[in-house]
């Protein structure tokens, strides 16, 4: 009979210096794509301003020509300013959540958090997926953990 293979290496469980640095672009990376995604989510003040405009009257068709054309609805007016101002929110919570999320990367804090944002950037197609895929591989190591594990004893209550 032969010999059973050796066991396959595992990543070390000692933190290691290039977890550090990892940790650390990612903060960067984070308060980055936050910033990014709250400045891009002012392009939904168009839309607010256009519900605005619609309520009061701005695209009136013109009247007395006999067109038929009524115009721009208010109530859809309505509908752009809480469809854009909803969309403006969504994107100014993501953004500082990133941001925070950043912050506790470099504090080696609230490593769950920090997993549940990467999972949320990866649905903003292609750089918060990559962000959040690199920030997920980074966080699950079990080098990395052992950073985040003063934390977790502090929690456990008796």
């Amino acid at each position: 009979m032969s010999e059973p293979s050796p066991p396959i290496p595992y990543a070390s469980t000692t933190p290691q210096p290039n977890d550090l640095q990892h940790l650390n672009l990612l903060a960067i990376f984070h308060w980055i794509w936050g910033g990014l995604s709250i400045a891009f989510s002012f392009i939904f003040v168009i839309h607010i301003a256009m519900g605005i405009a619609a309520v009061n009257g701005a695209f009136e068709g013109t009247k007395g020509q006999g067109n038929g054309d009524q115009g721009f609805p208010p109530e859809l007016g309505w509908v752009f300013i809480g469809l854009g101002s909803c969309a403006m929110l969504l994107g100014w919570t993501i953004g500082a959540l990133n941001i925070y999320s950043g912050f506790c990367l470099k504090k080696h804090k609230r490593r769950t958090f920090c997993i549940v944002i990467a999972a949320i950037d990866c649905l903003s197609i292609p750089i918060g997926t990559t962000l959040g895929v690199f920030t997920m591989i980074v966080l699950l190591r079990d080098s990395v953990k052992q950073l985040y594990a003063p934390e977790a004893a502090t929690h456990v209550t008796s």
